[in-house]
């Protein structure tokens, strides 16, 4: 296919004007825009993460949130709405005619400002940590000043929070000691109420109880044998007092049986000498019998008579009396014995149940005593903690790199954006022509007039433009390109300053576009 390069240029001329038009249109919106579009300063500050201080064998904070996570608290505390404003006002960062409202401002000032962590490489304790602060402003006096302010919101709130959670550790494990202390008090009132309640039951008292148990029923066992002595002397004593006849046996040289009684009496106190003390209770008891006895052997022996005889008989009523009288006693402390049994048997019975429960509420008490001490050293390792970081001994932050006012702007690179503009006009403009001819369907050469009727042409002749008409068409070609040149730069500068700055309405732009955030 051949190629005719003079009718392709005849067309270039023929459009020339569109060309330029667009071209220039373009090209002057992209100078324009490179030039009216503020500049960006950025002002950075590097922010190293301090290890403790303090040897953690030695000393440990109670704040054991990770570095990361601490930053990105304090970004967030850092980059609220509240806070945000306020720095825009002190600094004045939007100028004292701005219109922007103040949810733009916040958003204006959250996307100046970055929080971005810092590879420092690694080290033997597993790299240390940092981060930069990095704020964008039109004015580098204003990018340093937000920068020093962002830097030392971010130290404070670093402080506050290290410090804020160390105290709140420890105002929480000294209301945990308090409240343990006060269960531990009601635990040991109860344990007390339960023991007296129980004084007799406790399994302390279990062999007491039994040995005091054994003691009474020996006792009762001596009484039975008293007792029986007793009983045996009263019915003696009936007998003579119903038949005095049988004082007078008493006079031969045999032994009477009441003789015979009281040889056996003091065989058997002597075997209880044997083994008991003279103040043993039996010992005494037995004595008091051989005693009352002998008085009555005595007294038969030793009567005469008549006169004798009835004074005899009445000592043996009067010794009679006493024996009933002392067994009348003996049937009374048998049945204190027998009820103090009851109640001896009844406190052995009770005591496993009081075991019972009294070790549940000492494995109560044990718990809840482990839990104490456990806070306790809590307590003290959060108060040491506090202690680590008010004296700013823990983690801390340290500025290595200080926010500074920038020489030279960030962005916009202007040359680009006028060569893209440029760029983009000329490939507009020969784009537009080309697509205006490939639309266009009429016969603009003879070869297409012979293609199309089947004829030979003899000659071709131009189209011949008078003087007049190439001056008229020169000057409106040079009045449209001086209006495009000049009247789209103008109208570009006056939107920006008198409407809304350009690098606004191209912020907007992106977001309707759901750009934003790779631009």
């Amino acid at each position: 296919m051949d190629l005719d390069i003079k009718y392709y240029l005849s067309v270039f001329w023929k459009r020339l004007p569109l060309f330029l038009l667009v071209s220039l249109s373009l090209s002057a919106v992209g100078v324009t825009v490179a030039k009216l579009l503020p500049a960006t300063y950025s002002s950075q500050a590097i922010i190293l993460v301090e290890s403790p201080q303090i040897s953690p064998d030695l000393a440990q904070s109670t704040v054991q949130v990770g570095s990361a996570e601490i930053i990105q608290v304090i970004r967030q505390r850092v980059l609220r709405r509240e806070n945000l404003l306020s720095i825009a006002r002190e600094h004045n960062v939007f100028g004292n005619d701005s219109k922007l409202s103040p949810s733009e401002i916040v958003s204006a000032m959250r996307a100046a400002t970055e929080f971005k962590t810092l590879n420092l490489g690694n080290s033997r304790r597993g790299g240390a940590t940092a981060f930069s602060i990095v704020f964008q402003s039109n004015n580098p006096r204003k990018a340093a000043a937000v920068a020093n302010e962002l830097v030392t919101n971010t130290l404070a709130l670093n402080t506050d929070l290290r410090v804020g959670t160390a105290e709140k550790t420890k105002s929480f494990f000294d209301k945990e000691s308090e409240r343990l202390d006060e269960e531990l008090r009601q635990l040991e009132e109860n344990i007390l109420v339960f023991k007296n309640e129980n004084a007799n039951a406790l399994p302390e008292g279990l062999e007491y109880n039994r040995a005091e148990m054994t003691r009474l029923q020996g006792r009762l066992t001596s009484l039975d044998e008293k007792e029986l002595g007793l009983q045996e002397q009263v019915r003696q004593l009936k007998r003579v007092i119903a038949d005095p006849s049988l004082l007078a046996s008493q006079s031969s040289g045999q032994l009477s049986p009441e003789e015979r009684k009281l040889a056996s009496m003091k065989l058997e106190l002597q075997q209880k000498l044997s083994v008991f003390s003279e103040s043993h209770p039996q010992v005494v008891a037995m004595k008091n019998e051989i005693a009352a006895f002998e008085a009555l052997v005595l007294g038969v022996e030793d009567g005469d008579g008549e006169s004798a005889e009835g004074s005899r008989i009445g000592e043996l009523k009067l010794t009679l009396e006493q024996f009933e009288n002392e067994l009348e006693r003996i049937a009374n402390q048998r049945l204190e014995i027998n009820d103090q049994l009851a109640i001896l048997e009844q406190n052995i019975l009770q005591t496993p149940g009081v075991e019972m429960a009294l070790n549940s509420m000492y494995r109560a008490y044990d718990s809840k005593q482990g839990q104490y001490r456990n806070t306790l050293q809590s307590l003290a390792t959060a108060s040491t903690g506090t202690v680590i970081e008010l004296l700013g001994q823990g983690e801390r932050f340290e500025v290595i790199e200080q926010p500074i006012a920038p020489d030279r702007p960030d962005s916009p690179n202007r040359v680009v954006i006028a060569g893209l503009g440029v760029v983009g006009g000329i490939g507009l403009g020969l784009g537009l022509i080309v697509l205006l001819e490939i639309l266009n369907k009429k016969i603009q050469r003879p070869v297409e007039l012979v293609n199309k009727l089947g004829i030979q042409a003899f000659a071709e002749i131009p189209y011949i433009e008078t003087r007049r008409e190439k001056v008229v068409y020169r000057a409106k070609l040079s009045a449209g390109l001086v209006l495009v040149s000049v009247g789209i730069p103008v109208a570009l500068a006056v939107f920006h300053y008198q409407v809304l700055p350009l690098d606004l309405v191209f912020e907007r732009l992106l977001d309707k576009a759901g750009l934003s955030k790779i631009f």
